[in-house]
């Protein structure tokens, strides 16, 4: 169940954020500061307009989104964007969500580095990781 949205709103807005983002990532390595930030701010919004309780749950799944990923962006191991890519799928759609797409999108950011590492690459783009592990988890829930 969504914490900010009526049923189907939240994996439509993350489904399009996730997108644009993955694109950007492959394309060019960055993605942009006003898509992550509009993530968040939109979901904060919206749960705010759905009463406290909602928009405690949808900070919550901030924090459970972003924390994993803060020692691995201070190592250089995931850029910011990343880590604030995983805090809107948090803030849309909560912290258990956020848990079980935290956990596909290692796996796959694994996979990917396998892949690089073959390759001989020295990084590589990690969103379509956490657009996959976010995919995975609709999937599942």
């Amino acid at each position: 169940m969504t914490v900010t949205s009526p049923p189907g709103i939240a994996p439509i807005a993350l489904g399009l954020v996730l997108v644009i983002a993955t694109t950007t990532d492959v394309r060019r390595r960055e993605v942009p500061l006003w898509l992550t930030l509009g993530a968040i701010g939109s979901g904060i919004a919206l749960s705010a307009i759905r009463g406290p309780d909602q928009l405690g749950l949808s900070l919550v799944g901030f924090l459970v989104g972003i924390i994993p990923a803060i020692p691995f962006v201070l190592v250089g191991g995931l850029g910011a964007a990343d880590a604030l890519l995983l805090a809107g799928v948090g803030v849309w759609e909560g912290w258990r969500f956020v848990l079980a797409a935290l956990w596909w999108t290692a796996l796959a950011g694994a996979a990917l580095a396998l892949i690089a590492r073959r390759r001989e690459q020295h990084s590589f783009a990690y969103v379509p990781a956490t657009a996959f592990g976010t995919v995975v988890a609709y999937l599942l829930s």
